[in-house]
């Protein structure tokens, strides 16, 4: 699994150095599944009005307790800016094909 982030930043913050995290967590909140951090500084440009930095992580070996609703947290210097719901089903094992 992977997460994929895009962040935005005016000119107004070119050169500001930031911590990026992002918090995978139950739906009671009250365990954290993954926390995933980096340092960074918002590149400068001149001539844009807008830049844009992606952050991509990958997740190896994430085990989810239990089926149920967990939530992606996105924070800047520890801020929460947005959360993304991520719905974990049960899937039944298959059952084998008959013997012949």
């Amino acid at each position: 699994m992977y997460v994929v982030c895009q962040l935005a930043a005016s000119p107004a913050e070119y050169g500001r150095k930031f911590h990026f995290a992002i918090k995978l967590i139950d739906q009671d909140a009250t365990q954290e599944i993954v926390k995933l951090a980096s340092n960074a500084t918002v590149p400068t440009k001149t001539g844009v009005r807008q830049q844009h930095l992606n952050f991509l992580f990958k997740l190896n070996h994430v085990r989810f307790p239990a089926p149920g609703v967990y939530e992606f947290t996105i924070l800047i210097d520890n801020d929460p800016k947005r959360s993304i719901p991520i719905f974990v089903n049960q899937i039944e094992e298959p059952e084998p094909p008959p013997s012949t």
